[in-house]
Protein backbone atom coordinates (compact mmCIF):
# COMPACT_ATOMS: atom_id res chain seq x y z
CA UNK A 1 0.00 0.00 0.00
CA UNK A 2 1.65 3.51 -0.83
CA UNK A 3 0.27 7.38 -0.51
CA UNK A 4 1.52 10.50 -0.74
CA UNK A 5 1.34 12.36 2.50
CA UNK A 6 1.96 16.29 2.33
CA UNK A 7 4.67 15.78 -1.04
CA UNK A 8 6.75 12.65 0.40
CA UNK A 9 5.44 9.02 -0.04
CA UNK A 10 3.85 6.90 3.11
CA UNK A 11 4.43 3.20 2.40
CA UNK A 12 3.42 -0.01 4.23
CA UNK A 13 5.52 -2.94 3.50
CA UNK A 14 6.06 -6.50 4.75
CA UNK A 15 8.56 -8.64 3.94
CA UNK A 16 9.46 -12.52 4.64
CA UNK A 17 12.18 -14.04 5.12
CA UNK A 18 15.63 -12.98 6.40
CA UNK A 19 17.68 -11.00 3.88
CA UNK A 20 18.20 -8.03 2.47
CA UNK A 21 15.47 -6.18 0.78
CA UNK A 22 16.44 -3.25 -1.84
CA UNK A 23 13.05 -2.42 -3.21
CA UNK A 24 11.63 -1.50 -0.03
CA UNK A 25 11.93 1.86 -0.27
CA UNK A 26 9.62 4.31 -2.67
CA UNK A 27 11.36 5.05 -5.94
CA UNK A 28 14.22 7.61 -5.57
CA UNK A 29 15.03 6.06 -2.59
CA UNK A 30 17.89 3.55 -2.95
CA UNK A 31 19.67 1.25 -0.06
CA UNK A 32 18.97 -2.19 1.36
CA UNK A 33 17.07 -2.66 4.39
CA UNK A 34 17.32 -6.46 6.60
CA UNK A 35 14.57 -7.83 7.30
CA UNK A 36 15.49 -9.06 11.01
CA UNK A 37 12.74 -11.29 11.35
CA UNK A 38 10.04 -14.22 9.77
CA UNK A 39 7.72 -11.11 9.12
CA UNK A 40 8.54 -7.43 9.04
CA UNK A 41 6.39 -4.59 8.89
CA UNK A 42 7.64 -1.13 8.15
CA UNK A 43 5.46 1.82 8.24
CA UNK A 44 7.29 5.55 6.45
CA UNK A 45 6.15 8.75 7.41
CA UNK A 46 7.36 12.29 6.87
CA UNK A 47 9.07 14.18 10.12
CA UNK A 48 10.97 16.91 10.78
CA UNK A 49 14.19 14.85 11.04
CA UNK A 50 13.54 13.43 7.87
CA UNK A 51 12.24 10.70 6.52
CA UNK A 52 11.98 7.29 8.33
CA UNK A 53 9.87 4.64 9.11
CA UNK A 54 10.42 2.08 12.62
CA UNK A 55 10.52 -1.95 11.88
CA UNK A 56 9.53 -4.56 14.27
CA UNK A 57 10.27 -8.35 14.00
CA UNK A 58 8.03 -11.15 14.51
CA UNK A 59 8.04 -11.46 18.63
CA UNK A 60 10.74 -9.22 18.71
CA UNK A 61 10.95 -6.96 21.79
CA UNK A 62 13.09 -4.55 20.39
CA UNK A 63 12.56 -1.53 17.65
CA UNK A 64 14.09 -0.32 14.39
CA UNK A 65 13.94 3.21 13.43
CA UNK A 66 15.53 3.82 9.74
CA UNK A 67 16.19 6.53 7.78
CA UNK A 68 14.73 6.01 4.14
CA UNK A 69 16.48 8.33 2.30
CA UNK A 70 20.22 5.08 2.52
CA UNK A 71 18.93 2.63 4.43
CA UNK A 72 20.75 4.05 8.15
CA UNK A 73 19.37 2.34 11.09
CA UNK A 74 19.20 5.68 13.29
CA UNK A 75 18.16 3.95 16.55
CA UNK A 76 17.47 0.72 18.08
CA UNK A 77 14.47 1.46 21.16
CA UNK A 78 14.55 -1.07 23.64
CA UNK A 79 12.71 -1.50 27.08
CA UNK A 80 10.13 -4.04 26.29
CA UNK A 81 10.08 -7.33 28.14
CA UNK A 82 8.10 -8.99 25.65
CA UNK A 83 7.27 -9.07 22.32
CA UNK A 84 5.80 -6.09 20.84
CA UNK A 85 3.12 -6.14 18.51
CA UNK A 86 2.02 -2.59 17.32
CA UNK A 87 3.97 0.35 16.50
CA UNK A 88 2.80 3.90 15.17
CA UNK A 89 4.05 7.10 14.59
CA UNK A 90 2.57 10.37 15.56
CA UNK A 91 1.04 12.77 13.11
CA UNK A 92 3.73 15.10 12.85
CA UNK A 93 6.35 12.52 13.00
CA UNK A 94 8.22 13.28 16.06
CA UNK A 95 6.69 10.32 18.92
CA UNK A 96 6.50 6.53 18.11
CA UNK A 97 4.04 4.58 20.58
CA UNK A 98 4.55 1.21 21.13
CA UNK A 99 2.53 -2.00 22.29
CA UNK A 100 3.81 -5.08 23.86
CA UNK A 101 2.92 -8.59 25.44
CA UNK A 102 4.03 -7.06 28.60
CA UNK A 103 0.87 -5.16 29.26
CA UNK A 104 2.49 -1.66 28.48
CA UNK A 105 2.70 0.84 26.24
CA UNK A 106 5.94 2.66 25.82
CA UNK A 107 6.23 6.70 24.28
CA UNK A 108 9.38 7.17 22.39
CA UNK A 109 10.73 10.18 20.60
CA UNK A 110 11.79 9.95 17.59
CA UNK A 111 15.11 12.18 16.91
CA UNK A 112 16.98 10.36 19.36
CA UNK A 113 15.06 7.46 20.71
CA UNK A 114 14.63 8.39 24.04
CA UNK A 115 11.81 6.57 26.02
CA UNK A 116 9.18 9.66 27.47
CA UNK A 117 6.85 7.52 29.36
CA UNK A 118 5.59 4.17 29.60
CA UNK A 119 2.09 3.57 30.29
CA UNK A 120 0.99 0.96 32.78
CA UNK A 121 -3.03 0.01 32.80
CA UNK A 122 -3.67 -2.95 31.06
CA UNK A 123 -3.81 -6.08 32.56
CA UNK A 124 -3.39 -8.02 29.26
CA UNK A 125 -1.43 -8.36 26.19
CA UNK A 126 -1.37 -4.67 24.32
CA UNK A 127 -2.32 -5.61 20.41
CA UNK A 128 -3.01 -1.86 19.10
CA UNK A 129 -1.69 1.85 19.31
CA UNK A 130 -3.09 4.63 17.51
CA UNK A 131 -2.42 8.66 17.98
CA UNK A 132 -5.27 10.96 17.09
CA UNK A 133 -5.16 13.22 14.06
CA UNK A 134 -3.52 15.84 16.57
CA UNK A 135 -1.07 13.96 18.24
CA UNK A 136 -2.46 14.97 21.54
CA UNK A 137 -4.18 11.75 21.94
CA UNK A 138 -2.89 7.93 22.25
CA UNK A 139 -5.24 4.91 22.38
CA UNK A 140 -4.05 1.47 23.33
CA UNK A 141 -6.04 -1.62 22.47
CA UNK A 142 -5.62 -5.00 24.55
CA UNK A 143 -6.36 -8.24 25.39
CA UNK A 144 -7.95 -6.99 28.19
CA UNK A 145 -10.61 -6.40 26.59
CA UNK A 146 -10.98 -2.69 26.87
CA UNK A 147 -9.37 0.23 24.82
CA UNK A 148 -7.65 2.98 26.91
CA UNK A 149 -7.32 6.41 25.78
CA UNK A 150 -4.57 8.58 26.89
CA UNK A 151 -3.40 12.04 26.92
CA UNK A 152 0.06 12.21 25.09
CA UNK A 153 1.62 14.99 26.99
CA UNK A 154 1.48 14.12 30.77
CA UNK A 155 0.59 10.06 30.45
CA UNK A 156 -2.72 10.62 32.43
CA UNK A 157 -5.45 7.94 31.55
CA UNK A 158 -8.40 10.08 30.03
CA UNK A 159 -10.92 7.11 29.16
CA UNK A 160 -11.58 3.42 29.30
CA UNK A 161 -13.35 2.10 26.78
CA UNK A 162 -14.96 -1.43 27.06
CA UNK A 163 -17.37 -3.87 25.08
CA UNK A 164 -18.42 -7.26 24.73
CA UNK A 165 -16.68 -9.37 27.25
CA UNK A 166 -16.26 -12.10 24.48
CA UNK A 167 -13.86 -10.43 22.02
CA UNK A 168 -10.87 -8.23 22.71
CA UNK A 169 -9.78 -5.37 20.65
CA UNK A 170 -6.64 -6.07 18.29
CA UNK A 171 -6.46 -2.98 15.94
CA UNK A 172 -7.49 1.03 16.54
CA UNK A 173 -7.86 4.20 14.23
CA UNK A 174 -9.38 7.25 15.07
CA UNK A 175 -11.60 8.93 12.70
CA UNK A 176 -10.60 12.12 10.65
CA UNK A 177 -12.03 14.57 13.22
CA UNK A 178 -10.53 12.94 16.74
CA UNK A 179 -13.94 12.51 17.99
CA UNK A 180 -14.36 8.52 16.97
CA UNK A 181 -11.86 5.40 17.88
CA UNK A 182 -12.73 2.29 15.45
CA UNK A 183 -11.19 -1.02 16.85
CA UNK A 184 -11.40 -3.99 15.41
CA UNK A 185 -11.24 -7.86 16.83
CA UNK A 186 -9.56 -10.72 16.00
CA UNK A 187 -12.97 -12.53 15.03
CA UNK A 188 -14.09 -10.02 12.52
CA UNK A 189 -15.84 -7.59 15.05
CA UNK A 190 -15.77 -3.80 14.36
CA UNK A 191 -16.80 -1.51 16.97
CA UNK A 192 -16.93 2.59 16.58
CA UNK A 193 -16.60 4.63 19.78
CA UNK A 194 -17.35 8.18 20.73
CA UNK A 195 -14.49 10.21 22.25
CA UNK A 196 -15.21 13.62 24.02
Amino acid sequence: MSGKTGGLPRHVVIGVGDAGATDMCPQGHGGAMPLHAIVTICQTQPNPDGDVFASIGWRSTEINVWRVSDGTLLHTLTGHNEPIFAISLSPDGRLLASGSDDNTVKLWRVSDGALLHTFGGHSDNVAGVAFSPDGRQLASAAHDHTVKVWWVGDGALLHTLTGDERYFPASLAYGSDGHRLVSGTFNGRIMIWAIP
